[in-house]
């Protein structure tokens, strides 16, 4: 649950920027030769999904889009790894990376 949530309008664009620019890059790079096989770049896909959606629920309401004051999550997937989304953002572009 949030306690205090910026007003600031520049924070808000920063943080809808960082969340969309990977997506939109997508859409004018150029395809590259594949540096691993369809079954490692699927099975790296998958384990990053299931990784953020278990970093996502553990936060429950704890969650948000714009920089604000809220409680230190322990629990869930947050009892092993600081930052469960980020690995499992990380571990998908690898896995975008090596697709080509």
């Amino acid at each position: 649950m949030s306690i205090r949530i910026t007003r600031n309008p520049l924070l808000w664009l920063l943080a809808c920027v960082a969340t969309y620019l990977f997506f939109m890059i997508g859409f004018v790079e150029q395809p590259g030769r594949r540096l691993a096989p369809l079954w490692i770049t699927d099975t790296l896909s998958i384990l990053s999904t299931l990784i953020e959606l278990r970093g996502r629920f553990s936060l429950g309401r704890n969650i948000g889009f714009v920089p604000a004051q809220r409680e230190v999550v322990t629990r869930g997937a947050y009892r092993f790894m600081r930052h469960p989304i980020y690995t499992g953002l990380f571990i998908w572009i690898l896995a975008y990376w090596l697709g080509g």
